[in-house]
């Protein structure tokens, strides 16, 4: 809260009391204060702040409640505490910048950042567009209708569209409004005569009016509003009062209950519903039967300092010096016995949210947020008024300098707000980060039907191919198809969503291996992975890929969609990618149990100069920075199975940037590949990616010199066989590309990893490589070694050799191989499990059922108060045969 008393910066506690020293008048521009200082020691007096309309002490509710309807009362927290960690005040700023930390039992610790600004109730009240007490349809049209101003005037993105394509298709159906006075609606066909309308972006409840076929007829004819639920005549009212006489609403412009077949006819065309909808209306918040307007105390919510705001105003305030405003600006908690001093007359204060702020508490963490339909329709709406909370929120393309995101307290833009991942970003030159950004996110959001993982994914994927020209199969663009294979998982989700009935569809979808969509949980994109930037490569010609980062190692010569007419932006049944590549046999060893697997290893085999070769790579576990070793980073989609038969597969070399360099020489690179389990599949061999695996990024590559001495020893591409008459002609012009450039990495000085040359003939090292880098009797560089990371550098053991004097792998193989599918993943095959005891793990299911067949996941149900093991659970497994041979071979007796 903002009292008129004050205490010095230096304070102590003591027995429960804090002790004054006299305050100094500060002198220097900077003022600040650290340590932690007692804002609120219980939930009481932050109640009484509330009570106060303390809008700080609002802030911290807001950023701690489950929803904005939730009341201190029903979600009182034990223990808490509100804690200033750190206080700075700047002159220059003429704000006050305070660090909060929140804390309390049940209650995920949060820290908060605030800027704020003490001034007088004249200034701080908004007198030309006041926030009401509570909104109705009309105040909200009327808010909308000044964005959408600013927007038509402004913003030459958003306006772009308010002209669709020729091509464009409009909904199959909406709701007709009526006029501006209606109070009825009905169901039309568009015949696609095109005119504007609203589109809906909510979640589905218990309450969600549907279109079925029994009351199609019905609907066509008027309907009054009060058949709908509040929030939704609220949604129709608004509508009327723009003044926009449609609206499209998927529950009432889908038909829903024919087995899924006009939503297959609507999905592919969600894209243009939302991309040239006139507005997007979004619920944040929806409960029940109640409205989307919410009651609320306008002096509670934080405002940030208005753009006229100049330091003259503290004057005008009564605040005359610095020191009276610091005096008025400390905070001290509020004993509840007392009357509190925020009732005083200087308790009006210009409050901002250091990031994302209230934006984040209540549109990002709304629970409409969190749904993975949601994120699309977000993306691809050109403006979203964001309904639910006690101001209303905007989104959209905005002008030049980028996206527009405001609210009633900031209309002309939220400052210090991370961009909006809408089509402007995801369709312009540099995209890739944008894109990865969006496949982050929705990969940990939710759906409830797995089937619709793709198609709820489509229309942006759509969107940018359409714009970039670019080609998506299955979430990864084929012309960065190398970087797209190296995502990573981040969370497992323990509970995936529900299977659609098979009577949606004669054909299920089997989700390939190679992409993000066939893991259960969210990922870390493949560009993160590789360090922000991967090699790009034309499908069309990729053998013209020219670049001075990357060495390409393997060629995509073909891609396979199942069946070959379907639009595979929204189904396919099987998808498969033929790619050309060495591939390397891989042993794992010291590994204690498949589903523990560490992160990082390193090679077990001495390397020396002219070895008859290494039969495989051969792994163990180390040490993320283990001493004197060079660290491979391994990551694995699923689980490992014993007795089968896993590969390297290196996709590409990476060179540093000049301006980021933090290896030895320029020449030195890191490999990047994927891992790929061998499998049988009608008899061919075929393989499913399991994993990736990069080397150390700060040392030369290990792999690179012995790939480049496989390829010469076994003669790719230097002549032409019997056998290469089975490969294409792309292949064929790979395979020569690749011989020309390892005969001439064989030939080369290059730096390799010491660890791995503990058996080099040192006659054969050089002291001195050709870039300068000098090496003493011991191995160790000299002083001309340069680079931002050269202390660390100084300690790395590596060794200046001919390329060619270093072994190849004997046993690997140089081969068109065809990355396939998991198991049905869209019919993961589940054991329900009972008698558990109340200790019983994930880790201890996975090893009881892996004794059968592997078992790729393992759920406990659990009570969300004690955390004991409700006695039942779940083991997920790739497929049909898998949990079948498992509940056999247990045969019923250590669990039912």
């Amino acid at each position: 809260m903002l009292p008129s008393s004050m205490t010095d910066h230096h304070r102590s506690h003591a027995h429960g009391r804090r002790e004054k020293t006299p305050p100094k008048q500060p002198l220097q521009a900077q003022w600040s204060m650290k340590g932690r200082f007692s804002l609120h020691s219980s939930w009481e007096t932050l109640v009484a702040s509330l009570e106060a309309d303390c809008p700080l002490c609002w802030t911290y509710w807001r950023a701690i409640r489950p929803s904005p309807i939730a009341s201190t009362s029903d979600e009182r927290v034990v223990d808490f505490q509100a804690t200033i960690t750190y206080a700075h005040f700047d002159i220059g700023d003429d704000f006050f910048n305070l660090w909060v930390r929140l804390e309390g039992t049940g209650l995920k610790a949060t820290r908060i950042r605030l800027n704020i600004t003490k001034t007088s109730r004249e200034i701080f009240e908004e007198r030309n567009n006041p926030i009401p007490a509570q909104h109705t349809a009309q105040s909200a049209a009327e808010v909308a209708n000044r964005w959408i101003g600013v927007c038509d005037k402004n913003h030459p993105s958003c306006l772009a569209r308010a002209t669709p394509p020729s091509d464009a298709k409009m909904p199959t159906r909406l709701l007709d409004l009526g006029t501006s006075d209606s109070t009825t609606w009905r169901i039309i066909e568009t015949q696609q005569e095109r005119f504007p309308y609203v589109a809906l972006s909510h979640r589905w409840t218990e309450n969600t009016p549907t279109l079925l076929q029994k009351n199609y007829d019905a609907y066509c004819d008027s309907q009054p509003d009060s058949i709908l639920p509040q929030n939704y005549r609220d949604m129709l009212d608004i509508c009327r009062a723009i003044p926009i006489r449609s609206i499209w609403i998927d529950s009432l412009c889908i038909i829903q209950d024919d087995n899924g077949a006009d939503f297959r006819h609507e999905a592919p065309i969600m894209l243009d519903v939302y991309r040239y909808a006139f507005l997007t209306l979004m619920i944040l918040w929806e409960f029940s039967d109640s409205t989307v307007f919410r009651h609320c105390r306008p002096s509670t919510i934080a405002r940030p300092r208005p753009q006229f705001y100049k330091r003259s105003a503290l004057t005008e305030a009564g605040q005359d010096s610095l020191f009276t405003y610091l005096k008025n600006i400390f905070l001290l908690e509020a004993p509840v016995t007392s009357q509190d001093p925020v009732s005083n007359a200087q308790k009006y204060a210009f409050v901002r949210v250091e990031n994302t702020g209230s934006y984040n508490f209540d549109v990002n963490n709304a629970p409409i947020n969190n749904r993975a339909w949601v994120l699309q329709e977000r993306c691809l709406s050109r403006r979203i008024l964001c309904l639910g909370n006690e101001e209303l929120y905007w989104e959209c393309e905005g002008d030049s300098s980028g996206p527009l995101i405001a609210n009633e307290t900031s209309p002309s833009g939220v400052p210090h707000i991370s961009r909006r991942e809408g089509l402007g970003s995801l369709t312009c030159s540099d995209n890739g980060e944008y894109w990865n950004l969006l496949v982050e996110q929705y990969t940990a959001c939710h759906l409830t039907f797995e089937e619709d993982r793709l198609v709820a994914f489509s229309g942006i994927a759509r969107a940018v191919a359409k714009s970039t020209g670019d080609t998506c199969l299955a979430g990864i663009w084929l012309e960065t198809w190398m970087q797209d294979l190296l995502w990573v998982p981040d969370i497992v989700r323990e509970q995936p969503a529900r299977v659609k009935p098979t009577t949606m569809g004669t054909q299920s979808m089997i989700l390939p291996s190679w992409s993000w969509l066939s893991f259960y949980g969210s990922i870390i994109p493949g560009l993160l992975v590789a360090n922000g930037e991967g090699p790009r490569i034309s499908p069309a010609e990729p053998n013209s890929f020219k670049s001075d980062r990357f060495d390409c190692l393997a060629l995509l010569s073909q891609t396979t969609v199942t069946p070959p007419e379907i639009d595979p932006y929204v189904f396919f049944h099987r998808a498969i990618l033929r790619v050309r590549c060495l591939i390397i046999p891989m042993e794992l060893t010291g590994i204690a149990a498949m589903h523990k697997l560490s992160p990082s290893f390193r090679i077990t085999q001495d390397i020396g100069f002219n070895s008859t070769g290494l039969d495989c790579l051969r792994l163990i576990p180390c040490g993320e920075k283990e001493d004197g070793y060079a660290v491979f980073n391994l990551s694995f989609s699923k689980p490992l199975n014993k007795l089968s038969r896993y590969f390297f597969i290196p996709l590409f070399l990476r060179r540093d940037k000049y301006q980021e360099a933090i290896k030895f020489g320029p020449d030195d690179t890191e490999g990047h590949g994927i891992i790929v389990e061998e499998t049988a599949t009608d008899g061919e061999r075929q393989y499913i990616r399991v994993g990736r695996w990069q080397e150390d990024m700060t040392l030369p590559s290990q792999l690179g010199p012995l790939i480049s001495n496989t390829i010469v020893q076994q003669g790719i591409g230097e002549t032409v066989s019997d056998r290469s008459k089975d490969f294409t002609e792309l292949e064929r012009s790979f395979d020569s590309k690749m011989h020309e450039y390892a005969v001439r990495h064989a030939s080369s000085m290059i730096n390799f990893p010491r660890n791995c040359t503990s058996q080099l003939d040192q006659e054969g090292v050089n002291v001195k490589d050709e870039n300068g880098i000098s090496i003493d009797e011991n191995g160790q560089f000299g002083e001309n070694l340069r680079g931002k990371h050269q202390g660390e550098k100084e300690q790395m053991m590596v060794d200046c050799v001919k390329c060619s004097d270093l072994p190849h792998f004997s046993s690997a193989k140089w081969s068109s191989i065809s990355l396939i599918y998991l198991t049905n993943t869209m019919a993961t095959k589940k054991l329900h499990v009972a008698n558990l005891s109340w200790d019983t793990t994930k880790d201890d299911l996975l090893d009881a059922f892996s004794e059968g067949s592997e078992a790729e996941r393992a759920l406990v149900m659990r009570e969300s108060n004690t955390g004991r093991s409700k006695g039942y659970g779940l083991v997920v497994f790739n497929s049909l045969e898998g949990a079948a041979i498992t509940k056999k071979f247990l045969n019923n007796t250590k669990y039912a």
